[in-house]
């Protein structure tokens, strides 16, 4: 299944995603997810906004841009009770070199999937020692776009170090970056809840705006090592 092209005129599209969309809160529809891990969201540090002082920029690739124009979706959750269409973020399964990610700090891409085989048989996930962080590449949402979803393991029995996980606005020139959620150390791979994307924070218009993901584990005194693998965004409204 595809998502055609955006159409031009942004008042019959608005339409248009009315008609065709499930409603704001579809996400509360889904069946519950007892692997699901919870989240919290500190906004502390962030302008009235919702977004912090610190400016950081993302690469732009070739399956960011594709993401422009016709993603490919599918129900990869239907397993979890989420029957929501999704596509996934660029190089965001870890197979192989993930083209167009930053990896800071002993970040890299090691052998072993999440277990539940979301996308099929992947071989690989995104490590994440404490200190590091890694930024996905540049992909499209509109206004249209709320949530994101993946899955993660932090399993070392005395580690005390969270995964932060943060949505950049590379088109705001300073101060784009928005903390967007929090998640305390767990033992097992779990599927996380939505996160949200709030793509309204790069402007209220219709129309593409551009965003990028950061995931980052802070040094503490035990530390932590986290995996990461299979980010799906969630095009909400779709035609």
């Amino acid at each position: 299944m595809r998502i055609r092209t955006r159409l031009a005129g942004a008042a019959v599209a608005v339409v248009v995603c009315a008609l065709g969309a499930p409603a704001a809160n579809a996400a509360d529809a889904v069946a519950p997810d007892p692997t699901a891990a919870d989240v919290t969201a500190p906004i502390a540090g962030s302008d009235a906004g919702g977004l912090t002082s610190e400016t950081v920029q993302a690469n732009e690739t070739a399956a960011g841009e594709q993401t422009c124009f016709d993603p490919e979706v599918a129900a990869h959750l239907s397993p979890f009770g989420d029957k929501r269409q999704y596509f996934l973020a660029p190089g965001g399964d870890f197979e192989g070199t993930p083209g167009g990610w930053q990896l800071t700090g002993g970040a890299r891409v090691v052998g072993g999937n999440e277990p539940f085989g979301v996308l099929g048989n992947g071989a690989s996930s995104l490590q994440l020692p404490a200190g590091s962080s890694a930024t996905s590449p540049v992909f499209c949402v509109d206004l249209n776009y709320p949530t994101f979803r993946f899955l993660a393991v932090q399993q070392q029995l005395a580690a005390d170090a969270g995964l932060q996980v943060d949505v950049i606005y590379p088109e705001i020139a300073k101060g784009n970056v928005h903390r967007a959620a929090a998640y305390a150390p767990q033992k097992e791979w779990k599927l996380m809840k939505d996160v949200k994307l709030d793509p309204q924070r790069a402007g209220k218009a219709a129309g593409w705006r551009r965003v990028a993901l950061r995931f980052r584990v802070p040094v503490t005194k035990k530390g932590a090592v986290w995996s990461v693998d299979n980010i799906l965004i969630d095009p909400r409204c779709r035609w």
